[in-house]
């Protein structure tokens, strides 16, 4: 059976269940990379390398959480629906006066909050004012109201988007005009962090495999294992397996969205030149 729009749940941010596969093992990721560099790397290194790295990789570690949480956090729905929700879920709750920091659904206390904190509540989202950009509009048959004639309707969260970009599936929340900068800033931050990981790491490995201090450091990690070189070494190995693919894809999503920025263009603007392209290029 086909699934109407209508009967997609209305996801308010990245914070919104159901989750993803690939943003869960992205959250999976980037915790199992931080304790194998707290726990394994940093032990092993010589204390005036240690510190300064240490302090540097957590410096990019609190970066990709800040904006991490910010572009998960921000809703990027299009502001006369956003208004329009919000009037319609005040109607509704005029008798329960403690029910007015959501918009969209009840998801709990917790994520209530967290919406909350990134988007104000529904009184502040009344008083916010409309942008000379928004003031034109048009109609979506979706949502069933006017929004933004740059507006786009996301399938995945089922709501029109400020600017719409694209729906990222390793966040999973619609990229728009509210928080595209901090996507784009996530991007860097971990690029950087995992770049100063697979640096340490190959000085790390390189030095064990040429017997140098570190192999001996290895071998007595923590003062909790012996020879313990070897399986440090595979593990440190496995990781920057994955710091080379993840810088690979990184890079390419980085120049890309340089690429766009300089077309002045989002990317679901250049899908669809692309799709046109490719069908003009068909009819020859």
């Amino acid at each position: 059976n086909m699934v109407s729009p209508s009967d997609v749940p209305r996801r308010r941010n990245g914070f919104s269940p159901p989750y993803s596969s690939p943003q869960i093992s992205s959250w999976l990721f980037l915790l199992l990379t931080a304790v194998e560099f707290g726990l394994v790397i940093t032990p092993i290194l010589p204390f005036v390398i240690s510190l300064p790295v240490s302090l540097f990789f957590l410096l990019c570690l609190l970066t990709v959480i800040y904006f991490g949480l910010r572009a998960l956090g921000i809703d990027s729905m299009d502001i006369h629906l956003r208004k329009t929700l919000a009037e319609q879920r005040r109607d509704d709750d005029d008798d329960d006066k403690n029910n007015n920091t959501i918009i969209i659904k009840d998801e709990g206390p917790t994520l209530n909050y967290c919406y909350q904190v990134f988007n104000g509540n529904i009184e502040s989202i009344q008083n916010e004012s409309i942008p000379e950009a928004d003031m034109e509009t048009k109609q979506c048959w979706i949502c069933d109201t006017q929004v933004a004639n740059h507006s786009m309707h996301c399938k995945y969260c089922n709501k029109c988007v400020c600017q719409f970009d694209h729906h990222c599936l390793w966040l999973n929340t619609c990229i728009g005009k509210k928080n595209y900068q901090d996507f784009f800033r996530v991007m860097l931050a971990v690029f950087f962090m995992q770049l100063v990981h697979l640096g340490v790491s190959c000085a790390v490995v390189v030095d064990i495999f040429w017997h140098g201090p570190t192999e001996d450091r290895a071998d007595h990690w923590m003062d909790l294992a012996s020879n313990a070189s070897i399986p440090i070494s595979a593990v440190i190995l496995f990781f920057m397996a994955f710091d080379v693919c993840s810088l690979i894809l990184l890079a390419q999503l980085i120049a890309f969205h340089v690429h766009l920025h300089k077309k002045r263009i989002s990317t679901y603007q250049y899908i669809v030149q692309d799709a046109q392209k490719r069908r003009e290029k068909a009819k020859l």
